[in-house]
């Protein structure tokens, strides 16, 4: 059995320097900068994922222009983030109803049908791929935040936490905390609230293998891998501008929900 390692006890050893982590976006941009390399721009996902992003930011830029007009009052937005089996889907369904929210998850659904295509290609291009989801997503997002509330399963945190544990592997440690890498992008969306679910391993993987679902590569190194588990939530953890507000999320969804209006400014929003 591989031992469980403590990040924070390898710290001790040689930090893996942001720069050596490559597919962390900290802008919109860089996305494209990267999609562009002639390896992928001719790719014909790639050029349907562009053209989604144009037409879909296009879209809610229309609709954004005529809600300037209006007086109205920016609701708050939360991600729910989390291992798989933390219960994040559950939740956001059920703090959406009980908010009267729009519930949204990443990648959006106009990207669904380009998933399987980005599946094939190598983890960088797939990275890229989420990390333009994002950016469709925050643009929606904007545009409902005018109107509703909006509680979103997954966002950025999640995007960078689980390529940063990838990329640093067994044999290094995270770059520090305080590392430009753990900074919110420039240019994304910022959410007024990112709740991390913390559970323990046993109910986390129950929870998992109850859902029935698709037991892919990356839910086996999570299972598998402590030290790539203990890595994915330590770089959860050091994320900053914004941090995240760690739940437990052993508990009764009702009680999970409870923490969460107790520790927001969600409770005018209860239905």
């Amino acid at each position: 059995m591989r031992p469980t390692i403590n990040p924070r006890v390898m710290a001790a050893g040689r930090n893996t320097g942001s720069d050596q982590i490559k597919s962390v976006y900290h802008s919109c941009d860089s996305v494209f900068e990267f999609l562009k390399h002639p390896k992928y721009y001719n790719l014909s996902e790639v050029q349907e994922l562009i053209s989604i992003y144009e037409n879909q930011i296009e879209k809610n830029k229309s609709k954004l222009n005529l809600t300037a007009s209006e007086d109205v009052k920016k609701h708050p937005f939360i991600v729910l983030e989390g291992l798989d089996g933390s219960g994040k889907t559950t939740l956001s369904k059920k703090l959406s109803s009980k908010l009267n929210a729009k519930k949204m998850s990443t990648p959006p659904s106009c990207l669904l049908t380009l998933r399987e295509k980005f599946d094939t290609h190598p983890i960088a291009l797939r990275r890229a791929y989420y990390a333009l989801g994002n950016y469709i997503a925050a643009a929606e997002i904007e545009y409902l935040c005018h109107h509703t509330p909006v509680i979103v399963d997954r966002f950025w945190h999640s995007t960078a936490a689980y390529t940063i544990a990838s990329e640093v592997g067994e044999s290094m440690v995270l770059p520090p905390e305080g590392d430009p890498i753990y900074n919110w992008p420039i240019d994304l969306l910022r959410p007024d609230m990112v709740v991390f679910l913390s559970v323990g391993e046993y109910n986390r993987v129950a929870r998992h293998t109850g859902r029935n679902t698709t037991n892919t590569p990356e839910e086996r190194t999570l299972q598998d891998n402590s030290a790539f588990r203990n890595n994915l939530i330590e770089a959860y953890k050091r994320m900053r501008n914004p941090g995240i507000t760690l739940v437990n999320a052993n508990r009764s969804p009702k009680n999970v929900i409870n923490e969460i209006l107790e520790r927001s400014d969600l409770a005018d929003y209860v239905k």
